[in-house]
């Protein structure tokens, strides 16, 4: 077994097909055979493979047997785990691995024919394309590098899902938008029935064609390229590839797509009894061409599955609330979304009526109700986002859900509609009568201490004042019954409040929740904030905001969660009251995408991209304001973003270098007044017009985390005659900590998004253009060898910003950048021997210089500037070459230089 890569088939009751049987010497791969048979049923494979026996489940089996002999396995570059009934070639796994270690791809899957068995449609070979890059991975045929199956062996080890597995995989990737390929050049079988109905758990993002053109799903041609995939897929049935390429449609990113029809995808919670009558409503909705998603457990979904064959599964851990639907729906691009009781029936004429419905959500929710049940619910996903209270609602069918459903939108401001929906039969009344308490909690949550308007009936509103009081000081015995009475008179006051209010005019009926806008004029300004996981810092980034000179009716802040999962929401709840804050929430789509879900819904004639860890002075947003009013309408005004002295001191000779030097941004060498270009495009505090940006195309959601995606759009501002003015007085400071380590995280961060703004921008030339395509392995495996020589640089770096310095020095001006003069651009080109001399040259010189510090009585904090800045100048850009070369578009990008790209001299 001394190959390169691992093949490692699961094997049932079956022999493998003959095509596993070849002679190794035909094959690129070693290969092992999990059985949970008899091993001896595989005994023609002779000494071509290792056969052991692991009885149980398919993926705790594995694991553990990864686990087992993780020293043997991890020497492989690539782990290919296929289900053995697979039907391939030899070849075809040899041209697999090819091009999949070609590209240094951690995450593949070939293909798979038309009628293979058991697989989503996404999986299904694209004529048009050589590979696609796709938000989700098919189990059965995952192909894994060394690095990426060690982080995912916990996963597999807890997994009896194949359809939550191949969502939950590419979770792990630094780079999910470019790190999880379908191979289409090859394609395997997969014997048995093929599915009638696509199961729809993912999208493809970008895809190569036969002829290398790289074609995103999130740029302006992004409907040409989900036209080449609807003629791609023709072996697919219209069953199949309809709703596919409708979700790919409406996945066009925003304010590029054209109008997009309405969804037709809609959420259910099916019951895993044998229902005869459920049964009857799921064929109405795909008789309507509707195409139901079943969020179920994962116990429930083994006993639904044989049931209902052409359904697509979403395994939860519970019943799911509305805001993880809706979440969901936000996943898979989906601005609209819906659900339909598992036992509502459609008659010949719903089909149109639901997604009539689904049209009438558009910024709120319609419903239908029936005898105080709640049969089907249709919302609008961004705004459904803003209502954060949802979070602390009931799961589906439990007491009072649906009340929660649409009372708190309402009590948030949001349209809320009836719809007009003909039902053949609707469900019976579904969730079981809710106790008192539970809907005094609710009416409490709604409107506890609001004065009673004309919005509500006034006599159920006297009632609830008058039996409230006596409730609390009642015995046990006058409480039951006042239960009782409040139980019935709460219903009755819901179904009034929904009667009353049909068009969303509860804003006014009950006081909205702290985070929701009161009704203002238009602001003139609106601050779009994207935040991961930075909940304390957030906090202190909203209260400076709050304290703004301007007046707080003349700007907004959209606040948008990419997913975090600190106490992010609790912040957000307590933000100061005096702000019009809106609150957005994503899954962890990256920046990008956050900035653009906050520009959607951003009103300003003005948009300020800020950090949410810049802490503004008071005066900052009028700065803004004054700037715009001197400049053209395509002009961008660019603040200062200084390091804060609670977390990056310049007192200390890292701070200083941060804050004087171009080790970070340049703006030591802006000057106020004089137009500057994309690359001072710098989105931690940078205001321009909002429909310029959405001129443009907003951001690009390829870049799936930070690094480069604000110089991307701004080439692209530039080009539409847009400058960027510098006003250093108009200050937020970074209230981040950043050392060497920081340093290098940040940039290893920037020469990955790098890499994907050269390919979206092919006219600008990187400084690793000539890099040959067998230097990222040679780079890679060098920077892991390198590994006790670099931390032993970043300790003598701390160490010495440790040492207190006096700021009494010689003045030294470290603006000039020694990169060229020392080859920094150019490190790739390096040799392993001379690295290691300059990293420890570095690491000497850093050291010998705090020996002499140490001793002196007031060291110079200039003079130890200028002796680190050298080795922070390296660390920059050495982690820069890193990220570069990990970036998974990289050796694509090299071909095309190579090949096709022309730049001018």
């Amino acid at each position: 077994m001394n190959k390169r890569f691992l093949v490692v088939a699961h094997a049932g009751d079956a022999p493998l097909p003959a095509w596993w049987l070849a002679a190794a010497d035909q094959r690129d791969w070693d290969l092992a055979v999990v059985s949970s048979a008899d091993p001896r049923r595989h005994a023609a494979l002779g000494d071509s493979a290792i056969v052991l026996h692991r009885p149980g489940p398919k993926w705790p089996a594995v694991a553990a047997l990864l686990g087992e002999t993780l020293s043997a396995w991890t020497a492989y570059e690539y782990v290919w785990i296929a289900d053995g009934a697979l039907e391939s070639s030899v070849e075809d796994v040899n041209r697999l691995f090819a091009i999949v270690g070609s590209l240094a791809l951690p995450l593949a899957q070939p293909s798979f024919s038309a009628d293979s068995a058991g697989v989503q449609a996404l999986s299904v070979h694209n004529d048009a394309f050589s590979l696609r890059y796709a938000s989700t991975v098919e189990p059965s045929a995952a192909m894994f590098s060394a690095a990426l199956l060690q982080r995912a062996l916990p996963l597999l080890a807890d997994s009896d899902d194949d359809s939550l597995l191949g969502q939950r995989l590419p979770s792990l990737l630094d780079d999910a938008a470019r790190g999880c390929v379908i191979v289409d050049r090859v394609v395997v079988r997969r014997p048995g029935r093929a599915s009638p109905h696509s199961r729809l758990s993912g999208l493809s993002t970008a895809g190569y064609d036969l002829d290398g053109r790289l074609h995103p799903l999130a740029d302006a041609s992004a409907a040409a390229f989900v036209d080449r995939l609807a003629a791609g897929w023709s072996a697919l049935d219209a069953a199949r590839r309809e709703p596919l390429v409708a979700a790919h449609r409406a996945a066009l990113a925003p304010g590029r797509r054209p109008a997009a029809p309405a969804a037709r995808i809609v959420a259910t919670t099916l019951s895993p009894a044998d229902d005869a009558r459920q049964r009857q409503a799921v064929a109405s909705w795909l008789a309507a061409g509707f195409v139901p998603v079943a969020f179920n457990t994962a116990d429930e979904i083994r006993t639904l599955r044989p049931l209902y064959p052409q359904l697509d599964f979403v395994a939860t851990e519970t019943a799911p609330r509305l805001d993880e639907l809706s979440q969901w729906f936000s996943a898979q691009g989906l601005p609209q979304g819906g659900w339909l009781h598992a036992g509502l029936e459609l008659d010949a004429g719903g089909g149109p009526a639901v997604a009539a419905a689904i049209g009438e959500a558009a910024g709120g929710l319609a419903y239908l109700r029936h005898e105080g049940s709640l049969q089907a619910l249709f919302w609008d996903t961004a705004a459904l986002a803003t209502v954060g209270t949802l979070q602390a609602s009931p799961a589906v069918g439990a007491p009072l859900w649906g009340e929660h459903a649409l009372l708190l939108p309402l009590a948030a401001g949001l349209p809320v509609r009836p719809a007009a929906i003909a039902l053949r039969s609707p469900a019976a009344a579904g969730a079981p009568a809710a106790a008192p308490a539970e809907a005094l909690a609710l009416f409490e949550r709604i409107a506890q201490g609001a004065a009673w308007r004309p919005a509500q009936d006034r006599r159920l509103g006297d009632l609830l004042l008058y039996l409230l009081p006596r409730r609390a000081t009642a015995a046990a015995a006058e409480r039951q019954a006042l239960d009782e009475a409040l139980g019935r008179l709460l219903s009755l006051w819901f179904d009034d409040l929904l009667a009353r209010n049909p068009d969303g005019a509860a804003s006014a009926a009950a006081p909205a929740p702290a985070h929701v806008a009161a009704p203002a004029t238009v602001p003139e300004i609106s601050v779009v904030m994207p935040t991961f996981n930075r909940a304390d810092i957030l906090a202190r980034c909203l209260q400076h905001l709050a304290q703004q000179t301007l007046g707080c009716e003349r700007f907004e802040v959209i606040v948008v969660d990419d997913g975090s999962s600190d106490h992010t929401q609790a912040v957000l709840d307590a933000a100061p009251a005096g702000l019009r804050l809106t609150r957005l929430r994503q899954p962890n789509l990256g920046p990008a995408a956050a900035r653009n879900r906050g520009l959607q819904v951003a009103r300003g004639h003005w948009v300020l991209f800020l950090n949410d860890d810049a802490l503004l002075v008071p005066e900052a947003l009028q700065i803004h304001l004054d700037e715009h009013a001197r400049r053209g309408p395509n002009d961008a005004v660019l603040g200062y973003f200084p390091m804060h002295p609670d977390f990056t001191p310049p007192t200390r000779p890292v701070g200083w270098c941060m804050e004087h030097t171009t080790l970070v941004f340049d703006y030591p060498n802006m000057q106020p007044g004089h137009p500057h270009g994309s690359l001072h495009f710098y989105t931690c505090n940078i205001s321009l017009a909002r429909e310029l940006v959405l001129a443009v195309g907003g951001f690009d959601e390829g870049f799936v985390r930070m690094g480069a995606e604000d110089i991307e759009i701004g080439v692209r501002l530039e080009r539409q005659g847009c400058r960027v003015f510098f006003r250093p007085d108009c200050v937020g400071h970074h209230a981040h900590r950043l050392d060497a380590i920081g340093l290098a995280r940040m940039f290893e961060f920037r020469g990955r998004g790098g890499v994907y703004l050269h390919a979206c921008q092919t006219h600008l030339r990187p400084h690793y253009a000539p890099m040959p395509v067998s230097r990222i392995a040679e780079f890679a495996a060098q920077h892991q060898r390198l590994q006790p020589l670099l931390s032993g640089l970043q300790q003598a770096l701390a160490r010495a910003d440790a040492l207190p310095y006096v700021a009494d020095g010689p003045s030294i001006d470290l603006r000039e950048d020694p990169t060229e003069r020392l080859d920094f651009y150019n490190l790739w080109r390096w040799s392993e021997e001379r690295l290691v001399d300059f990293i420890e040259a570095l690491t000497r010189h850093v050291e010998r210089h705090t020996a002499e510090a140490s001793r002196e009585n007031a060291p110079s904090l200039q003079k130890a500037a200028a002796q680190l800045f050298p080795a922070l100048l390296f660390v920059k850009w050495y982690y820069d070459t890193v990220g570069v070369v990990s970036s998974a578009q990289l050796p694509d990008y090299l071909r095309r230089a190579a090949t096709e790209l022309h730049w001018p001299a």
